[in-house]
């Protein structure tokens, strides 16, 4: 009982960002390994009802007046700095409920060939976040675009 309650597993099934994280990850592998695309769009599912916002980010420490003239609000704002500057070189994926005190959640182990190069957000009141992702180079790929 033990192992299982600290299960990667079921650790996912609890965590929105998470979720978003292990769907491009599997979508970006079929991607790297495919010769006949460049781009590849995947919904993934959070598991989410309410309205909340899913931020990805470069790995960029952002003052206040950028995040507000990205359209955040002060109490977005202060749950986003609850998490810290980005650690990881290749960005972040912070997924903030609205409307309420919680934080909210945050991954960077969206795969190992995947980078966050610009901010990208969106507002959802549905559980399908719709995400585009596009080959960069040989070795590279980027998350172009969120929906």
């Amino acid at each position: 009982m033990l192992l299982a309650s600290c299960s990667t597993f079921l650790f996912e099934l609890k965590d929105p960002a998470v979720r978003i994280a292990t769907c491009i990850s599997s979508a970006a592998t079929s991607l790297f390994y495919n010769d006949e695309k460049d781009i590849l769009e995947v919904e993934c599912d959070t598991k989410l009802s309410g309205e909340y916002i899913v931020i990805f980010h470069p790995a960029k420490e952002y003052s206040n007046d950028e995040l507000i003239e990205k359209g955040l609000s002060v109490d977005t704002i202060r749950k986003l700095r609850l998490r810290g500057p980005p650690v990881s070189p290749r960005g972040r994926i912070n997924v903030i409920p609205l409307f309420t005190t919680y934080a909210g959640t945050k991954s960077t182990a969206y795969g190992q060939h995947v980078s966050i190069i610009e901010w990208l957000q969106v507002k959802k009141y549905t559980n399908i976040v719709s995400i585009k992702l596009k080959k960069q180079g040989t070795n590279s790929i980027i998350i172009e675009n969120v929906k």
